[in-house]
Formats: C-alpha cells, sequence, structure tokens
C-alpha cells in the first residue's frame, strides 16, 4: 500500500533556506508572531520583537518575507522561497519580471 506525505512533511524537508522558525509582526496590527516553517498558521508571541529575535538567530529580510507569505498563502507558491526576493525583502520573483 502506498501512502501520500503530507505537503507539511514535505515542506519540513525540502525547504531549503528557510529556517525552522522566524518571527514576523502581523500586518493588519503590528502585532508580533511566530512562524513555524511548513505550517499554515502562526502563533501569537507578544513578549518577543521580530526583528530582534530574527537578528539574535540569523534570520535574514528575505527568509523572514517568505516564512510569513509561506503561513500566508501555502508553502507551494513561489512567495514562500527566498529566493525570489531582493536583499530588501522585496518580493521579485515569478510575475514580477521587469517590474
Amino acid at each position: 500500500m502506498t501512502h501520500k506525505a503530507s505537503v507539511t512533511w514535505l515542506t519540513h524537508r525540502t525547504a531549503p533556506g528557510l529556517p525552522p522558525v522566524s518571527a514576523y509582526q502581523l500586518p493588519s496590527d503590528d502585532s508580533p508572531m511566530l512562524i513555524k516553517r511548513g505550517e499554515m498558521c502562526y502563533y501569537p508571541a507578544p513578549e518577543i520583537d521580530p526583528d530582534e529575535f530574527n537578528c539574535n538567530h540569523g534570520i535574514s529580510k528575505t527568509q523572514a518575507e517568505a516564512m510569513f507569505c509561506g503561513a500566508a498563502y501555502g508553502w507551494h507558491t513561489p512567495s514562500a522561497d527566498p529566493l525570489n526576493y531582493d536583499k530588501r525583502g522585496r518580493y521579485v520573483g515569478k510575475g514580477r519580471e521587469g517590474k
């Protein structure tokens, strides 16, 4: 019998360039949150400063943006790949060529 692996299971092992966890400020109300790679959700983290957390853990702006987009839009999307961002964390990947 063949079993299909879940998207989360595959992502945890195949998301190159992404940390296991990162911090981000929720765009709607600026509240801090933690994002776990491969999970389609976030965890409120009122006790942390996202920039400080990411800096202390060696997480770049590009990685944080890709982690947020993975949790929000799916880990299979181009926006979940840190290679699709510039150094300032702005998306420049698929669909943005020449813009």
